[in-house]
């Protein structure tokens, strides 16, 4: 899965705002020929149409999308309703009064119409305490080699890198990234592999940098720790270092995604050490997984 995913601290009363902006940002760019795939009525689910258990939900290829908020930070789903054109005028509007979280989930079916092997994509805002006042915003897509490689398959990591340019211009964020983690509500896969909470990863992003993605865009603070746009640019570890109009800093490793690894994924690791959070990660079944350097950051931090 391919991901953007921003983080900031906001007064509650302008979180209504910034999800809207957010939803609209995502579904009018991003994701804009995804959601011209979308028509009412044009997918039975085998749940709420009994008699089509066991059958196809609809054409190959076809879209469906579910309209979800939440009513705690801790993710208790509070509605959840298949995507409509009327539903999502209500969707956004409801935004107004901010619940601790909303997504949008969209699937397009693979080549048999069914959700097995279907290409996805989400939008994400939601707290991350009680107070409302940190925020989690995340935007993610992939495809199989099954799926209907229609709409959500022409999506490519450059796309990514310039929706997440273009709102990173205005919306001051702690921590931001682009890469193939995809895994925004269970934290980064630093966070996985060192079994840190994702939800204390974000309201720490002030001190402790989440992950070092293919783009990672740090706050002010932690760009300071580092030296500043200057000194990181300097290192060499970055082919692309700008100091944003919000104060934050823009990194990108190489210029494909696909080169951030070996060496180049090392140099970032080591420049970037300092603030790091502290650990050795743990494989995954025995298994050095995702684009991260299997050795504790504490190591390197005076290097």
């Amino acid at each position: 899965m391919t991901s953007v995913e921003i983080n900031g601290h906001v007064e509650q009363s302008a979180l209504p705002g910034l999800a809207r902006r957010w939803f609209e940002a995502a579904t009018t760019g991003l994701l804009a020929d995804v959601m011209e795939g979308l028509r009412d009525g044009e997918v039975a689910l085998p749940g709420s149409t009994p008699e089509l258990r066991g059958r196809p939900w609809g054409n190959p290829g076809s879209m469906w999308a579910s309209l979800t908020r939440f009513g705690t930070a801790a993710g208790r789903v509070s509605s959840r309703r298949a995507w409509s054109e009327r539903g999502w005028e209500a969707f956004l509007k409801g935004l107004a009064k901010f619940p601790a979280g909303a997504r949008l989930d969209l699937l397009e079916l693979d080549s048999e119409g069914y959700s097995r092997h279907a290409d996805r994509a989400s939008v994400l805002l939601r707290t991350v305490d009680e107070n409302s006042e940190w925020f989690q915003a995340s935007c993610e897509f992939g495809s199989f080699p099954e799926g209907p490689r229609n709409r959500i398959a022409r999506l490519a990591e450059e796309d990514a890198r310039e929706f997440a340019w273009a709102l990173v211009q205005e919306v001051p964020v702690t921590y931001g990234g682009v890469g193939d983690e995809g895994t925004a509500w269970n934290g980064t896969m630093l966070e996985m592999r060192l079994a840190r909470d994702a939800a204390a990863g974000v309201a720490q992003s002030r001190e402790v940098l989440r992950a070092y993605p293919w783009v990672t865009v740090c706050g002010p603070e932690i760009a300071a720790r580092l030296g500043g746009a200057g000194k990181l640019r300097a290192t060499g570890a970055f082919c692309e270092v700008v100091e944003l109009p919000t104060g934050s800093v823009w990194l990108q490793a190489t210029e494909r995604l696909a080169d951030y690894e070996g060496e180049a994924l090392h140099r970032v690791f080591h420049t970037l050490a300092p603030v790091l959070p502290p650990g050795r990660p743990r494989p995954y079944v025995g298994q050095e997984v995702g684009r991260i350097v299997y050795e504790d950051a504490r190591a390197h931090a005076d290097s």
